[in-house]
This record gives structure tokens, C-alpha cells and sequence, in this order.
């Protein structure tokens, strides 16, 4: 037997691990003194890992797998979950995992496990197993009942998103890295391997698919991956292998994975995995599998919850394919393209309703530079909130005043016989970046307007970017606009404000791809907590409006900004960032790079920050960059 380390875990796991599930009758009946025997002799064999679920056999599993080990416990790794009961059967809230917990220990006959596991995390509320879920296994570890924690779960991408938010011991991920499917190496694996975190890999027979046995009704694969496995199992009986061996052969060569669970119900299947480590197929047989499997390879269908899937469909961010190996370093700023700063008074901010009670205050740049800091963010973009001379002349003096401001976008009346003058008069001033209407607050047909048409064409020899605020009903209006001025760079501000709180996307979904198709204007990625319910939002519920605009503009034409302090009405300034952090999770390096500040910095035509307070920001160690959030 072959060992390697778990992640940073300090534990030396079996590459072959004996996962549980058959002990419940998952996959068949299995026999209490067969399965009892299976575990035994693995151990005998030199697996140390057994990993099992309260799920699996409605917890006959553990029951089962305690009876087994007694007197075998502290020369294994024990690996149990939590949150996942049965079929439809979920608890992730903290009491839940707390109580059923103390129940696993009982039915293992120990005090404490090695691994405690969030159990197929794609079915629950991802921003509670966040919040919730994780820190009250932290207080289990912290108890001494659970040396470390870790998630599993089917969607690669929805895994690496919850761990760069919230720092896990360990990962499992099952049916993405095998014969069938090797999506875990897109996202997940060049995460674990920057990150540390352990990495489990499981279910490389695709849940009993490539074994030969009669599928369980249950099992969630569509037809054509279930015949081509068939066609599978029927080649490697012709050519004389179990084919159990050669999935196998498939997944113990992972470079990264520490281990691989495998389904055991009899000593005879010990020995025949375990054989498999030595076991090396023929390079002619290896091609005539691949021709077969390559119709349907990488095919998957769906699990857990509709609005967790984004994270993890194949076709939904298509991050770009690189090798696992292949490590790329860009060093950038990040920068909140989008905030604003201002002294308040009740006569000029009229727009400050009751309901906004909380911004009713002054909010300067002290308080921004130091959330900035905090968030490792090392420039802004400062954006008018009133639609005065006077403060954007106050904009642009503390753009003079404050290196972290790296740009401002002001308000001048375009429309009016003085912007002319006033235009030569402040596009003078290196900080200005841009201008601003709050077009929003205006009738129908505002921005059909020749005289604010005639103003907007004289932006052009200046280099001023427009910045276009307007609600989704705008939008076609807005495509008019752009269609006037093709040479003027626009950015759209907060993804056009579609209308989250009531459910808005299909309407905005078209109106916007149809603006993106005009490849002078970017989008902010800002502004969407405050479309949202501010109260009831989730991460998982504004990401598939991340993903319209991902689709609709490219990587390369998107930005990040905070609408600070408006945000803070229901959402901290680096929670913000972190839920952009692992909605990019999945995008290759340049791709996160460009969203995370360099569109910004492009299009802005900012300057190299001013100084560099907070540092550059290395995208291949960005894992401690998450945990210092």
C-alpha cells in the first residue's frame, strides 16, 4: 500500500480508501459479517482511510463500520458527514449537525472522528453552510471531537467557491476525476494544490457504473453515460481485465488527490483493488476505451438544488482547460472601480430615503481607505453621488489628497451651451476619469436628446469613459445611445439595476446581451445587494446575474466595484469582495486578473496605484489572501 499526506492535515492517508456506503446497502445487499469482514481485511491490506455517512443505509453505514473497527480505531483515519440524512432528507443548520453528530459518534463506538465532513454541500443553502454550517464543525474541532473539517459534494466549482470563503481541512469531490470525467482539474484541483487543503477524490467506478453490477434505479446518470459505461465493462471483460481495475488505474495516478474512496462488500473486492495498484493497462485497450467514452466524457447531470448548479455546469463560466500542472503568476491591483465619498446634508441628498436610514451620515475617505485595507484592495474609482459642480471639484481634490483614489467620475451638464468650457476646464485635471448622469432619475427618452447627444461626442477627444446609471427598463434606450457614439467608451454601472427584488432576469437577460454586443461598453459588477432583497440575499442568488453578464461581456470587459457605502446597507465591503472572489473561482488567473482590476485600470486609464499601501495581490497565493479576509 502506497500513503500520502492529506493536505496540511498532518495525516498519511492509504491512496486506496474504503468508502462506507456498501455497508449501508447502497449498492446491494451486503451481509453484516461480509461487510464487517471487508473492512477488516483492508485493514489488514494497509488502508487506513474509512469514510461513511449517517446517509448511507439511513446510518446502518456507521452503524456497521463502528462494529467493525472496534478495537482497530487508532491505527485508521475515521471520516464521517454531516447534513445529508436520506433521499430528500437535508439539516444543515448548526444545531442540526450538532445533535446528529453526537448520534455518528455513538453508532462508530469512538469520542471523536478525524475527519468531520458537510455532507453533498450542492443541496443545501450555500450561504448558510458558509455561516452556519462550517463554523459549528469548527466548534466540534474545537471541542476535540473532530480533528478536521472538510465538504464533499458533486460540483467541483461549488466546492472550490465555498473554501475560498470559508477555509476547510479538506475535499471530497466524487464522479469528476475518472474514466468518465476529469472536470475536477479545472477549477478544483489547481485550487487544492495552492491552497493546501486536502483533497479526496471519490466514486471512480461513477457510482457502480464501471463495476458491472445491476444499477440502482436511483442512480442519476442520463441513458447515454450509463450504455457507454456498459460498453465499457463489456471491453475489458473481452480484453481479459476487471474493469474495476482499469477505473481504478485512472484515478490512484491523480497527482494530487491523496486518496481515492472505493466501494468494498467482500474480501475478494479488497483484493482486487488493491491489485489494481500495480495494475497497468495496455496502451491499445486505453485507446479503444477512450473512442468509446469520448461521446459522452465529461458528461453530467443534475444535483442538488437549481440555483447552486451554475456553479458547477460545465457550460455555464467554461473556464479555460489547462493542465493541472500548468501554474500561471499575475501580479495586479485590485481595484473597487465603483464607490462613493460624501459629506452629508439632508437638502442635497434627497435620495437618501427613510429606508437608507443608516447612510444618513458622513462617509469619507478614513473609512473607506481603511475597509479598503482590510479587503486588500489598493485603489478606487471614486463616483459623483450629486449632480454639482461643487462636488466634483471636491471629488477631484481628494483624488490630490488621497493616494488610494486612483480616478474619479464626475458630474458636468452635458447637456447645457457651458459644457463645452467647463469640459476644457476639468478634463485638465489627471484625476478625471469620467463623467456621470444619473440618467435613472430622468423621463423616457432622456438620452435621445441631441443637446446631451452633442455634449456626449465632445467626451471623445478627451479620453472620458461615460458612465451609463439606468435601470433595466433604460436598456434598449441606452443601445440607441451607445449606437450614436461608437467610438465613446461607456461603462455600464451595477449590470444595468435589473430588478432582483421582484424577480427580474428574463427581459434584462436580452436587453443586456444585446447591449454587450457593442464592444465599446464594459459592466460593473456592483450595486446588486441593493437590487436584491437587502435582508434575504444570498450569494447563490445574485450569482446567476453574475453569469448573464460573464456570458453576455467576457472577462475582459467586466469590473468589479463596491457601490460603497450604499452597500453597506446589506453587505459588509469585504464580503462583497468575497462573494465576487468565488463567483470568478472557476475563471482561469488572467480572466480573475482582469475582473478583479485590470478592465478597471484599462478602461479608467488609471495610473500604477500612487503607492502601494496594501501591496500587490499574487493570484497563484491567494489562499491566504482569503483567510486574512
Amino acid at each position: 500500500m502506497r500513503y500520502r499526506d492529506l493536505g496540511t492535515t498532518g495525516l498519511s492517508v492509504s491512496v486506496l480508501g474504503f468508502g462506507a456506503s456498501t455497508l449501508g446497502n447502497v449498492f446491494g445487499k451486503v451481509g453484516a459479517s461480509s461487510g464487517e469482514r471487508a473492512v477488516r481485511h483492508s485493514v489488514d491490506c494497509g488502508i487506513n482511510l474509512f469514510d461513511v455517512s449517517p446517509y448511507y443505509g439511513i446510518t446502518q453505514a456507521e452503524q456497521r463500520l463502528g462494529g467493525a473497527l472496534e478495537g482497530l480505531r487508532h491505527g485508521v483515519v475515521l471520516a464521517t458527514k454531516c447534513g445529508r440524512y436520506g433521499l430528500k432528507e437535508f439539516d444543515f443548520s448548526a444545531r442540526g449537525v450538532t445533535d446528529r453528530f453526537e448520534d455518528s459518534l455513538r453508532r462508530l463506538r469512538t469520542d471523536y472522528v478525524d475527519l468531520l465532513q458537510v455532507h453533498d454541500i450542492e443541496f443545501g443553502d450555500i450561504q448558510q453552510i458558509i455561516s452556519e454550517t462550517l463554523p459549528a464543525l469548527r466548534r466540534l474541532q474545537e471541542q476535540g471531537k473532530a480533528r478536521f473539517v472538510g465538504i464533499t459534494g458533486y460540483w467541483p466549482n461549488v466546492l472550490t467557491h465555498v473554501a475560498r470563503l470559508e477555509p476547510v481541512d479538506t475535499i471530497l469531490n466524487y464522479c469528476h476525476a475518472n474514466l468518465m470525467m476529469n472536470d475536477m482539474d479545472r477549477a478544483l484541483t489547481p485550487f487544492v494544490r495552492e491552497s493546501g487543503v486536502g483533497l479526496l477524490n471519490a466514486s471512480p467506478m461513477h457510482m457502480g457504473l464501471l463495476v458491472g453490477i445491476d444499477i440502482p434505479e436511483w442512480h442519476p446518470a442520463p441513458k447515454n453515460v450509463k450504455l457507454a459505461a456498459a460498453k465499457v465493462v463489456a471491453i475489458c471483460h473481452y480484453a481479459g481485465v476487471a474493469p474495476s481495475a482499469v477505473a481504478l488505474n485512472a484515478c490512484l495516478s491523480h497527482p494530487v488527490a491523496a486518496s481515492t474512496l472505493v466501494g468494498m462488500s467482500s474480501e475478494a473486492q479488497v483484493d482486487e483493488n488493491c491489485a489494481a495498484l500495480d495494475f497497468q493497462p495496455s496502451e491499445e485497450l486505453i485507446r479503444v476505451l477512450n473512442e468509446t467514452i469520448a461521446p459522452i466524457f465529461n458528461t453530467t447531470w443534475p444535483q442538488g438544488r437549481p440555483e447552486n448548479e451554475h456553479f458547477g455546469s460545465r457550460n455555464s463560466f467554461q473556464p479555460n482547460s489547462r493542465s493541472w500542472a500548468k501554474k500561471e503568476t499575475i501580479v495586479f491591483e485590485r481595484i473597487d472601480s465603483h464607490h462613493h465619498l460624501w459629506s452629508y446634508t439632508p437638502g442635497e441628498f434627497g435620495w437618501i430615503d427613510d429606508a437608507m436610514q443608516p447612510l444618513r451620515r458622513d462617509f469619507l475617505p478614513a473609512e473607506l481607505e481603511a475597509q479598503a485595507a482590510r479587503a486588500h484592495v489598493e485603489s478606487t474609482v471614486v463616483v459623483q453621488a450629486r449632480q454639482t459642480l461643487d462636488e466634483t471639484a471636491w471629488l477631484l481634490e481628494l483624488f490630490d489628497t488621497h493616494n488610494f483614489i486612483s480616478g474619479v467620475v464626475g458630474w458636468l451638464p452635458i447637456a447645457n451651451s457651458t459644457f463645452p468650457a467647463l469640459l476644457d476646464e476639468f478634463s485638465e485635471q489627471p484625476g478625471l476619469k469620467g463623467l456621470r448622469h444619473v440618467v435613472q432619475a430622468e423621463e423616457a427618452g432622456f438620452l435621445d436628446d441631441p443637446s446631451f447627444n452633442s455634449g456626449v461626442r465632445l467626451l471623445r477627444d478627451t479620453g472620458l469613459v461615460y458612465d451609463l446609471l439606468v435601470f433595466s427598463r433604460q436598456l434598449e434606450e441606452v443601445t440607441r445611445f451607445v449606437d450614436r457614439h461608437p467610438n465613446q467608451l461607456f461603462v455600464l454601472d451595477h449590470l444595468g439595476k435589473p430588478a432582483m427584488a421582484q424577480g427580474e432576469i428574463k427581459s434584462w437577460t436580452m436587453a443586456l446581451r444585446e447591449l454587450a454586443r457593442r464592444h465599446n461598453v464594459s459592466c460593473k459588477i456592483s450595486g446588486l445587494v441593493t437590487e436584491a432583497d437587502w435582508k434575504r440575499w444570498t450569494p447563490a442568488a445574485l450569482a446567476p446575474y453574475f453569469q448573464v453578464a460573464l456570458e453576455a461581456f467576457g472577462a475582459d470587459r467586466l469590473m468589479v466595484g463596491t457601490d460603497w457605502p450604499v452597500l453597506t446597507l446589506g453587505c459588509d465591503y469585504a464580503e462583497w469582495w468575497r462573494v465576487v472572489e468565488g463567483w470568478i473561482a472557476p475563471l482561469s488567473t488572467t480572466e480573475q486578473a482582469d475582473i478583479l482590476g485590470m478592465v478597471a485600470k484599462r478602461v479608467y486609464r488609471l495610473a500604477h496605484s500612487k503607492t502601494h499601501v496594501h501591496g500587490s495581490v499574487m493570484l497563484s497565493h491567494r489562499s491566504q489572501q482569503i483567510e486574512d479576509l
